[in-house]
């Protein structure tokens, strides 16, 4: 005990307990010019960034213990601050370029903020808090938070129309059973497992997807040229391609394309 309260002492006068500083106290205390115009940009950020993936490890017990009572207000107070345009008034010269340049990460931020704040609520019971942050992130083109809603209105219902492993044709019974059995043994959620392989909710956003692959295939084929490698459309990697696609045009036109198959249907 004595060794322990000794170490203790000498490892205190070493080794002091820094001073933690807010970043608003930094920024004043730097002189005006490019950083201080920088650390501005970025101090009207980094803060709810910082928060979104705090609340994102606390929900699943990513690195610390699990609590999400402790993860949904920090999910809220990302999903309610302050719009881009409002955050980027006052921000001059190299603040205001580099606000900019992080603005699209900062609203992508937001959204995904308004969605898992609606899942929370939602398993917590509270529906109707829950559905009025799935709208907002609905209406700002969140295509899993717009199927969680017509999945609870019953505007959407399962259907066996699961896709084959060619992804076009339907799957037969126990094949359609199997899949099913494995995106639940991967833990996804039932709106993802609609948007994945339920062919009367994903197909309508194959086009999208199409044409995002198509607007960038030649551009990577040359860009694998200048590094001395062919790039290949029947590797594997061409999965993580398309699964950029897909994330771009469910997270950017997942309302309009989910709405207009309902209406058709």
């Amino acid at each position: 005990a004595q060794l322990s309260s000794a170490f203790d002492s000498m490892w205190t006068l070493n080794y002091p307990t820094p001073t933690l500083r807010s970043g608003e106290s930094i920024l004043q205390g730097l002189p005006e010019g490019l950083a201080r115009w920088q650390y501005a940009g970025l101090l009207h950020i980094a803060p709810f960034m910082r928060n979104f993936h705090l609340a994102s490890a606390l929900e699943i017990g990513r690195g610390i213990p699990a609590d999400p009572n402790a993860s949904l207000p920090l999910f809220l107070e990302v999903a309610a601050a302050p719009e881009a345009v409002v955050l980027a008034a006052g921000l001059q010269s190299d603040g205001k370029r580099l606000f900019d340049f992080y603005k699209p990460v900062y609203e992508s931020t937001q959204t995904a903020a308004m969605f898992r704040a609606g899942q929370l609520l939602k398993r917590a019971g509270y529906e109707d808090e829950a559905s009025g942050w799935l709208a907002r992130a609905a209406s700002r083109g969140h295509a899993l938070a717009e199927l969680e809603l017509l999945l609870s209105r019953g505007a959407v219902k399962p259907t066996p129309n699961v896709a084959a492993k060619d992804g076009h044709f339907k799957s037969h019974f126990r094949a359609g059973l199997m899949s099913h059995i494995h995106m639940e043994s991967l833990g996804l959620p039932p709106a993802l497992q609609f948007l994945l392989l339920n062919q009367d909710v994903s197909e309508p956003f194959d086009a999208c997807m199409r044409n995002h692959q198509e607007s960038r295939i030649p551009v990577w084929q040359k860009e694998h040229t200048m590094e001395g490698t062919e790039y290949n459309l029947m590797e594997a990697y061409r999965f993580r391609s398309w699964w950029h696609s897909a994330m771009v045009c469910w997270l950017d036109e997942g309302q309009r394309q989910i709405a207009n198959n309902v209406v058709a249907s």
